[in-house]
């Protein structure tokens, strides 16, 4: 059984209101996101901020039509984890290129991983896919829209050069 949301604010953001910036819930971390949680899910969620916003650690996790927005690294962690009809905001044009996901599997067998489905991308800037938080990080964009421009080569490998 999930946990009901305790508190909703509301910010604004140029000239829009939108229902959501700091949520918490119980099942949430200080970051947002399915933290340390095994079977979290989020439906209709908004989470804004500008570097690792969504911490998404460990367990199983789901999101759906949920708003994301951030310029670095701001959805990240090691959970097996499906975003369904979400919509991902880069505002890396304010801060040059910026990355989507860090995503920290950390081996081969590990089950970790990030499913985005028929999701929608937009964005300011230049915006990697991801960039690998450890060696085995795994990342999967499904039948999404993407109206922001992906850097050439799409996937940062970070500190681990020797997978590219």
């Amino acid at each position: 059984m999930y946990a009901p949301l305790q508190k909703l604010q509301t910010t604004e953001i140029g000239d829009a209101e939108l229902p959501f910036s700091d949520w918490e819930a119980s099942m949430a971390d200080e970051n947002g996101g399915g933290g340390e949680r095994d079977k979290a899910a989020f439906y209709s969620c908004g989470f804004v901020g500008i570097q690792d916003k969504l911490f998404d650690g460990n367990g199983r996790h789901f999101y759906f039509n949920c708003y994301i927005d951030g310029a670095i690294d701001f959805i990240f962690g090691f959970a097996k984890t499906v975003f369904e009809r979400c919509h991902l905001h880069s505002t890396a044009g304010d801060w040059g290129s910026g990355y989507l996901t860090a995503q920290g599997r950390g081996s081969e067998s590990d089950t970790g991983g990030y499913m985005f489905k028929y999701c929608i991308v937009t964005g300011t800037g230049p915006t990697y896919l991801g960039r690998a938080w450890n060696s085995y990080s795994r990342v999967v964009f499904y039948k999404s829209l993407f109206n922001v421009p992906i850097t050439p080569a799409g996937w940062d490998a970070w500190n681990h050069k020797d997978f590219t």
